[in-house]
């Protein structure tokens, strides 16, 4: 039987955190953060066995790259 889990996470620059670094784990590619200069990168890290990005149906500009999509909105809104 399978079990369903979410995980909800704030991520604070106060506090160390990282928009760019937790985006990159969590999707295992390489993402410039802009802001730092920094790259992070987990493309060696393994696979992931399931991730998904949840959009509203409908969203407008979805590219086929859901997590890329989310992360520059994001950024367009001034929220990291």
């Amino acid at each position: 039987m399978a079990i369903q889990f979410a995980r909800c996470e704030y991520i604070s620059r106060s506090t160390g955190g990282n928009a760019c670094r937790k985006a990159a784990y969590n999707a295992r590619i390489a993402v410039v953060c802009e802001r730092t200069g920094e790259t992070f990168s987990y493309q060696t890290k393994g696979e992931v066995a399931y991730h998904e990005v949840l959009l509203p149906s409908g969203a407008k500009g979805l590219s086929n790259n859901k997590f890329l999509f989310l992360f520059y909105r994001v950024k367009i809104l001034g929220l990291y």
